[in-house]
């Protein structure tokens, strides 16, 4: 590697070299440089792979020779060796990512080489069709000053997956590495999705919003889903939902009319509009509609404390009942508490069984004070079982509680079983 430099301290003016490598003829050129960045580092900076041994001879002379020249014409020349190819990575765009449609995509790149230093970096692009198609030369950047990289324009290109980007880094050697980055996708097109209709009227505070969706490459990212109190604005469901998902429980107020719409995005960033006008609509009735018949418990007064439990006895057949509070005119908020013996040493299993999709429940055990918790569980999400397996340590009268996962979830459908046993353990010999 042959690397001019001249003075950076009050340069001469005209002071612009050019290098020859020469044959050991003493006449072949076998290389020749100019500007290191061409109009602007006007020193010369050569590479070249020697294939034999021998002599070889360096030429240098100004651009304006003869008419230029003398003493002040100074400059050094630095020969050196290096057989280590540079280092490298395309940063961006990433393997796998997904491009946004620009006129001045911006293909970046991380070079370092800690021997003669970076030359240039050539860009190259390839169609997402690898076998029709071919790799194409974007350009090079001679100039790192500013970081390697280029421009290209994704605008001319049609929507397409599995295209690539690759980098071939040189160092002023010639000793070279390449980087890529695979599996890009172009795409331009807003996913299409659509909510189900609703049941005009709902029979509890809780429902489901249903929907389809499809997007053309890239796939749907996420949905974002509006609703409206009848002639309201349109406010947002947060969190949005995952591209993967296709319902959502939806809990709302009685005596309410609801609205829905939604718009899906794409991991490109497209977005899907939003419809102007609501794509779905339902009716919550009023809270003495949804909850008009009670429970037995509820309906004969409340079993909303301790002091109220019913008697439940362990091993006797499920007892049903459904959350609608008799306590408050929205009917929310409601607790069923029962009350049962238990002996030390024996295994008691405490189930929930939901009824319902939009049943799910909180069980709590507490000890013969009221007060004091012995063990709870919980369903994992609505529309599951919640169960207590517990080894009884003492023998007394204690209290479960029943409350639901979602307080503001009140329905005469909104029931479940409930029902306490005792069970014995199983152990299978373990055979080898």
């Amino acid at each position: 590697m042959l690397d001019i430099d001249t003075p950076t301290n009050n340069p001469v003016e005209d002071l612009d070299l050019y290098l020859f490598l020469v044959d050991n003829d003493g006449k072949s050129v076998l290389a020749e440089h100019d500007d290191e960045i061409l109009g602007i580092q006007l020193d010369p900076h050569l590479g070249y792979q020697l294939t034999r041994s021998g002599t070889y001879y360096i030429r240098a002379r100004l651009w304006s020779h003869p008419s230029h020249g003398g003493e002040d014409f100074t400059y050094n020349l630095t020969l050196s060796k290096d057989n280590t190819a540079p280092q490298g990575d395309l940063i961006s765009p990433t393997t796998g990512s997904y491009l946004q449609d620009s006129q001045d995509l911006t293909l970046s790149i991380n070079a370092s080489d800690l021997e003669s230093g970076i030359s240039h970096v050539e860009f190259l692009y390839h169609p997402g069709d690898w076998l029709a198609t071919n790799w194409q030369v974007i350009g090079t950047d001679q100039d790192g000053s500013d970081g390697w990289q280029i421009s290209f324009d994704t605008t001319v290109l049609p929507e397409q997956k599995n295209l690539a980007f690759f980098a071939n880094i040189y160092d002023w050697a010639g000793n070279w590495i390449g980087a890529g980055s695979w599996e890009l996708t172009l795409d331009r097109t807003p996913p299409v999705t659509a909510l189900d209709n609703l049941e005009p009227i709902q029979q509890s505070t809780a429902f489901q919003l249903q929907w389809s969706g499809s997007d053309n490459l890239s796939g749907i990212e996420y949905h974002e889903l509006q609703s409206q109190i009848g002639t309201g604005g349109w406010s947002d469901i947060l969190p949005n939902t995952s591209g993967t998902d296709n319902r959502i429980w939806f809990v709302g107020q009685s005596s309410t009319q609801y609205n829905f719409r939604m718009r899906g995005v794409d991991y490109a960033g497209n977005q899907e509009s939003f419809p102007p006008d609501a794509e779905t609509s339902t009716d919550i009735p009023d809270a003495a509609t949804i909850c008009s018949t009670p429970d037995a418990w509820d309906d004969t007064g409340d079993d909303n404390t301790p002091n109220n439990a019913t008697v439940i006895e362990v091993n006797e057949p499920a007892k049903i009942h459904n959350f609608c509070n008799p306590l408050t005119n929205d009917r929310l908020g409601d607790e069923d508490w029962v009350k049962f013996n238990i002996v030390t040493g024996e295994d008691y299993i405490i189930t929930s069984i939901p009824l319902s999709d939009m049943t799910g429940a909180i069980l709590e055990l507490y000890a013969a004070d009221g007060t004091t918790l012995i063990t709870s569980a919980q369903s994992n999400m609505i529309g599951e079982k919640a169960r207590i397996i517990w080894t009884s340590d003492r023998t007394d009268q204690v209290y479960l509680r029943v409350r639901h996962l979602d307080g503001n979830i009140a329905g005469n459908i909104v029931s479940y079983e409930l029902k306490i046993n005792n069970f014995w353990p199983i152990f299978l010999p373990l055979i080898r």
